[in-house]
């Protein structure tokens, strides 16, 4: 994380950065092999989580060199980096705390002291940084899904969900504040990514073309379909209501944005296609029960 670290790693040479990171990843890994061979869970810990972190480190770095392209990255994307390799820092410090060692509470102080600057640097990066509301905000570089947008916010909210759908690994967070938080990244990242489509990469600013108001809507609706049909794949009640909410927002924001630039044919059609989306989504929640029918006992 020092020496090359990220920075180094984007703009320094190939051999001095990404080579330089994998084959110090390499040989955490070979550790990992060694320490499983000589049946060390101690050991094998260590060496696990420490290719977890360069692996992370490698992966900002080429990610970093492919958006970056011959110019300079995004200061949003290359924070957004250095936010992602804190959190997986984090989590590595996190789970060498599981060990029971006289080592535990520093790991611990570590782990926190990763987390809150991984924290403190969205921040204020999210204020000042923001490619649209940022006072200090800098165009789009790279192309989709490897864009600046993407290392800004959805790596972070990548890390954050893996923390709590991936058992092995430890959850800094509740569940009730890091799945929303990775939900909100996630988000503001859709959001980010239309806006670019429509504005291109210089995004800054408050004018929202038509077109993309209306993206904003089918982008909406989209994600609460997603929501209602992985709740009842999954019969989990917490994505139902989250499916809810989502049909809320949507039918507010048709009457009181969309609406407001349409008139006759076009506004009736638009009011007639919400509704059957509407509907459609209480139908599928009138037909498949969230909850498996108890089966009674016969009576004796």
């Amino acid at each position: 994380m020092l020496d090359p670290g990220i920075e180094g790693g984007i703009y320094g040479g190939f051999l001095q950065g990404p080579v330089y990171i994998a084959v110090a990843t390499a040989l955490f890994v070979c550790g990992a092999w060694w320490a499983t061979q000589v049946k060390s869970a101690a050991r094998l810990v260590q060496f696990e989580t420490a290719g977890v972190a360069g692996l992370g480190i490698l992966i900002s770095v080429l990610l970093g060199r492919v958006a970056e392209a011959g110019y300079n990255l995004p200061d949003h994307a290359l924070l957004g980096l250095y936010v992602s390799v804190w959190l997986i820092l984090s989590l590595v410090q996190f789970k060498r705390a599981e060990q029971t060692d006289g080592f535990t509470r520093l790991r611990r102080i570590f782990g926190w002291g990763y987390f809150g600057l991984a924290s403190l640097a969205f921040l204020t990066g999210a204020f000042w940084l923001d490619p649209v509301i940022g006072e200090g905000a800098s165009p789009v570089a790279g192309f989709f899904p490897l864009d600046s947008i993407v290392m800004a916010y959805a790596l972070p909210a990548l890390i954050l969900f893996a923390s709590h759908r991936v058992k092995s690994l430890p959850a800094p967070l509740p569940r009730n504040i890091g799945l929303p938080i990775a939900g909100a990244l996630t988000t503001w990242t859709i959001i980010l990514e239309v806006r670019r489509f429509w504005h291109g990469n210089d995004i800054y600013g408050s004018d929202i073309l038509t077109p993309e108001l209306y993206s904003y809507t089918v982008a909406l609706l989209i994600a609460t379909l997603a929501c209602v049909v992985a709740a009842l794949i999954r019969k989990d009640n917490n994505l139902r209501k989250w499916g809810l909410a989502l049909a809320g927002v949507t039918a507010v924001k048709v009457f009181l944005w969309d609406m407001s630039d349409l008139q006759g044919l076009n506004r009736a059609t638009a009011f007639i296609s919400l509704g059957l989306t509407l509907a459609g989504i209480e139908w599928l929640f009138q037909h498949f029960t969230m909850e498996k029918p108890s089966k009674k006992k016969p009576d004796a």
